[in-house]
């Protein structure tokens, strides 16, 4: 949800693959693996619109979009609450390889 959000405040997509695995053997080419962690994140609904409001992509408080924004920020909150709190679902991916 929001990433969504993002979606619709920068046209962006924040879910994107920004390494392509299948161009990574022409910069590792002595072979490279793939490790994924996993972070879930807790965030308050004030917590939500703090973490939005940090970022330099999306509107912040004193720009026209703001109100908007913050409302579709509460409308995904809500969505998805429990217990008060929303889990922002956080993937890395490490690739470690050999220039050899």
């Amino acid at each position: 949800a929001y990433g969504e959000v993002v979606r619709a405040y920068t046209g962006d997509d924040p879910l994107r693959v920004l390494v392509l695995e299948d161009e990574l053997p022409q910069h590792l080419p002595g072979g490279f693996e793939r490790h994924i962690f996993t972070h879930d994140h807790p965030l308050t609904r004030e917590g939500l619109r703090a973490l939005a409001t940090s970022v330099s992509y999306l509107p912040n408080q004193g720009d026209p979009a703001y109100p908007a924004m913050a409302r579709a920020l509460d409308a995904a909150f809500a969505a998805h609450e429990r217990d008060g709190q929303v889990a922002l679902a956080y993937q890395t991916q490490a690739f470690l390889g050999r220039l050899d």
